[in-house]
């Protein structure tokens, strides 16, 4: 028999067991589970074979979500950290780290985080169906001509699809911002063989963007206070679009190549995939 230490977001400390089947990987994974007369959503932190609680009071997980990619090692143990830094149980700690949608019993569409590009032929336009061909248009569809660049502009801003073929289809959360349907459709078109995940291309060092003359004055400041080894406070004011995440990798950069380390903040969840691309490129 198999228990699975799971971390639940209730104010307890520890971990709580349930029997889990043999023939299931669950380490890090999302688990529904029975907690009174509620289903709850909870953390796998560990499987053993044996537990201190009497085998017999103790209840089976109910299903193991792998709808999502599991938490590994690396994840595991930064939470841990966290919630003894912090002394705060650790389900708690867990769950805070969690998307809302991730909280609750119910399973996430895979196709919300998988990237998804067009592969069949070019699709019919009719003008009643303007949604479709804009969506079909974002996934790559008749090379995104037509509909597809308007299309394309519409997302715009920070998190939108660009870089040609090196960013070529979206993920289906992008898609929602088109449609609240959009995950209907890709289903359809998956289904149908028209869709098919791709892995984009991370963005070349050797294409990123020149800064300008305000943008190198920023990366200066950063670099030297560096050079002085002060402690400063340093703002940098901008609108959106006007490049302060260049300056941002810019002088991570700059404080990398004295071996010393960065703490890069996401500024919104939507730009994560796409901030991930630039900091490994």
């Amino acid at each position: 028999m198999r228990f699975a230490h799971i971390a639940l977001d209730v104010p307890l400390p520890g971990l709580f067991d349930y029997r889990l089947d043999a023939a299931v990987e669950a380490v890090g994974c999302r688990v529904a589970v029975p907690f009174g007369r509620r289903s709850v959503v909870g953390v796998v932190m560990a499987v053993s074979d044996e537990s201190a609680v009497d085998p017999a009071k103790i209840k089976p997980v109910r299903a193991v979500l792998h709808d999502v990619p599991a938490l590994d090692h690396r994840w595991l143990a930064l939470l841990q950290f966290c919630a003894s830094y912090y002394h705060y149980p650790l389900g708690g700690a867990v769950h805070a780290a969690l998307p809302n949608g991730f909280k609750t019993p119910h399973r996430i569409d895979p196709l919300l985080w998988t990237r998804l590009a067009w592969t069949g032929p070019a699709p019919e336009s009719p003008k009643r169906e303007r949604t479709k061909t804009a969506l079909a248009a974002l996934l790559g569809a008749g090379g995104g001509a037509g509909g597809g660049e308007e299309a394309a502009e519409g997302q715009g801003g920070e998190g939108g699809t660009e870089g040609g073929d090196t960013a070529r289809g979206c993920y289906g959360f992008e898609l929602l911002r088109t449609s609240p349907k959009a995950l209907l459709h890709l289903a359809h078109w998956r289904e149908a063989g028209l869709i098919a995940p791709v892995t984009a291309a991370p963005l070349a060092v050797a294409s990123a963007p020149a800064l300008h003359q305000e943008q190198v004055a920023a990366v200066d400041a950063v670099t030297a206070a560096l050079d002085a080894q002060q402690h400063r406070t340093l703002l940098l004011h901008g609108v959106t679009g006007s490049g302060k995440t260049e300056v941002y990798l810019h002088a991570a950069a700059q404080v990398l190549a004295r071996g010393r380390q960065v703490l890069l903040l996401v500024p919104e969840i939507n730009l994560t995939p796409r901030l991930l691309q630039l900091v490994r490129a």
